[in-house]
């Protein structure tokens, strides 16, 4: 098989039928901007989206087996992606910086948000100003 023209789906049955090897780097290789992208995105910053990728491909190759197809491989990946992330961020909730009150997503201590980041302007987020918002997208 030619993993390079091969679809993904071609790549995931011959990973279940015969393990990993070139045809799985192939198939990461496809996916892994997308998802490096999207992890970036949640995390803000590069050593925490590199360990929400790598966490995301393993989940996906221990998952692999269990893949039926019933969607395409990048949206099982994606929601993979999207769980991984969302771990990581109520993680990072109960975790407050002493110096300013906030913890890594934004939030103060008592819950209210302390910024609004939107994913628009090309991925870039956005921190506008607590001033400029209403007063109801500051209740947590």
């Amino acid at each position: 098989m030619d993993v390079a023209e091969a679809t993904d789906s071609e790549l995931v049955l011959a990973i279940q039928r015969d393990g990993a090897g070139c045809v799985a780097e192939e198939l990461m290789r496809r996916h892994l901007p997308t998802v490096r992208g999207m992890m970036y995105q949640m995390a803000l910053n590069h050593a925490d989206a590199d360990d929400l990728t790598q966490e995301v491909f393993i989940r996906a190759w221990r998952g692999l087996a269990k893949f039926h197809g019933g969607a395409s491989f990048s949206t099982w990946l994606h929601r993979i992606a999207m769980n991984c992330a969302m771990s990581f961020l109520g993680r990072q909730i109960g975790m407050v910086d002493p110096r300013t009150g906030t913890n890594r997503t934004g939030y103060l201590a008592n819950g209210r948000v302390d910024y609004v980041a939107s994913p628009t302007l090309g991925g870039l987020p956005i921190r506008w100003p607590m001033s400029m918002m209403p007063t109801a997208a500051c209740q947590p």
